[in-house]
């Protein structure tokens, strides 16, 4: 068995040895050699050498030249000098040859030129041509298209486009539902209670949940599928009504500053919703968050001054800015309590026109909510240390509930307005991406593969295993 092995392995080493050299063999050196006798009597000589691999990369050499001076004064003068060659090799046969001269002081100069897989190529530098020879390097492919026949070109287009697709409908795909999961995440890390807005789908099987429904995934692999050979790519058509209904969410997801205002479009919201509910989760909570914090808000409005109750809120809530302030949440519940008592007991010190009508709304609000008669003179205020102060304790226990209270609609408030924010980003990165992918497959399309495969590595190795298996079944060759 042991002697089988060794046997095996020493018929197979040669084999194994060939391959490797064989695969490490992407590498040629291109030389041009030239002596010429001009007119003048001066002879010019030419000599570069130049190595670059065959599948495309880095190149670099040396052009060196010389002069020998000969005419009726002088004589055996020789003036030369040499040129270091970097540039890059678009690879393959017919691959673009591109970069710079350098000359001993520094100075650059630009050179282009081909490369042909028969041992054949041209580099043009100063407006001279000079024709390199190198050993053959037939059957490696170039991931430039044009240096391929027209029938040859569109066979690798089309598989291209196929691959495409598919490549793209993978990030559209991974893209949404990584924005799915990455909002839950920022809704979660708050303090978004999912009982008392009856969240309980912020799961991943729930109604905004992290995964994409499956009508909708199977709708666009149908279109995806369709674009493959299509000049006008069905997907297209879709990202782009998909796009649009982004757009027509944008316009009406105001949730917490239409719930604050009053003004909120149950209606609008919904139909909104509904159009991009299938990929934008944070819209839905937000609907939801909107609706809780608008139920509230119609709840109070039917039992007080509803005017003066949000009027108190939104001065100290607001803190004079158009959504609920971040800063008041961020200061101690006992600070802002010590705030609000300070500024009620101001307003109601006040009287007249500004304090009366604070004080008729907290006589309701004791009756409807704590079930206390109650009067505007319980309301009235003293002077202690020189500054105004309650007389009866009872009216200070009114404002401490209506704070209280306060404190509810406040938090729902700001999670109402955080959650819009969030939507708004959501949608924004959603609509990005679709667009990205539709200029992506539109481009792909026409022939043009750079905006769905940027890396020019990643699309060269892509290329060079489609032109492999297309020789490999002799389907280049004929269409050739």
């Amino acid at each position: 068995m042991y002697i089988r092995f060794f046997f095996c392995l020493f018929v197979l080493f040669p084999i194994f040895a060939s391959a490797h050299a064989a695969g490490n063999d992407d590498t040629r050196i291109a030389t041009f050699h030239k002596e010429e006798k001009r007119k003048s009597g001066e002879t010019r000589m030419d000599d570069i050498r130049m190595t670059f691999p065959v599948n495309g990369g880095a190149v670099h050499g040396l052009h060196r030249w010389e002069t020998r001076l000969s005419g009726q004064y002088v004589s055996g003068i020789k003036v030369g000098g040499e040129y270091k060659i970097t540039g890059n090799f678009a690879g393959g046969d017919g691959g673009a040859l591109t970069g710079t001269y350098t000359d001993k002081d520094g100075k650059k100069s630009p050179f282009t030129g081909k490369l042909h897989g028969g041992g054949q190529g041209v580099i043009e530098h100063g407006g001279a041509s000079y024709p390199l020879r190198y050993p053959p390097f037939q059957g490696v492919c170039n991931a430039d298209l044009n240096s391929y026949g027209q029938a040859a070109r569109t066979l690798i287009a089309n598989v291209l486009l196929e691959k495409a697709s598919k490549t793209l409908y993978d990030k559209l795909v991974n893209g949404l539902e990584k924005s799915l999961s990455a909002t839950l995440r920022t809704i979660q890390e708050w303090r978004v209670d999912p009982a008392r807005y009856r969240l309980n789908a912020l799961s991943e099987g729930g109604r905004f949940g992290a995964k994409l429904p499956g009508d909708l995934l199977d709708n666009l692999q149908q279109a995806f599928e369709k674009s493959r050979l299509n000049a006008d790519p069905p997907a297209g058509t879709m990202l782009r009504s998909m796009g649009e209904n982004i757009g027509k969410a944008l316009g009406v997801l105001q949730v917490a500053e239409a719930a604050t205002s009053g003004a909120f479009k149950e209606a609008a919201q919904v139909a909104a919703i509904e159009a991009i509910g299938a990929y934008s989760n944070a819209a839905g909570i937000a609907l939801v968050i909107a609706q809780a914090a608008k139920a509230d808000w119609d709840a109070f409005a039917e039992r007080v001054h509803e005017q003066q109750f949000r009027q108190f809120y939104t001065d100290f809530y607001f803190q004079k800015s158009r959504l609920p302030s971040e800063a008041r949440g961020r200061v101690a519940k006992r600070e802002r309590l010590r705030a609000f008592m300070s500024e009620a007991i101001e307003r109601l010190d006040l009287g007249g026109s500004y304090g009366a009508p604070f004080r008729k709304m907290l006589v309701d609000f004791a009756y409807y909510k704590l079930e206390r008669s109650m009067t505007r003179d319980d309301f009235a205020t003293t002077e202690k240390n020189g500054q105004p102060v309650l007389k009866t304790k009872p009216a200070a226990m009114v404002l401490a509930a209506l704070f209280n209270t306060y404190e509810e609609i406040y938090w729902q408030d700001l999670d109402a307005e955080r959650t819009r924010r969030i939507a708004e980003r959501q949608a924004r990165e959603q609509r990005r991406l679709m667009s990205d992918v539709d200029y992506a497959l539109a481009k792909a399309a026409g022939g043009d593969f750079q905006a769905v495969w940027s890396d020019a590595k990643i699309y060269q190795a892509l290329v060079c295993q489609i032109v492999a298996d297309l020789q490999g079944r002799n389907l280049l060759q004929e269409a050739k």
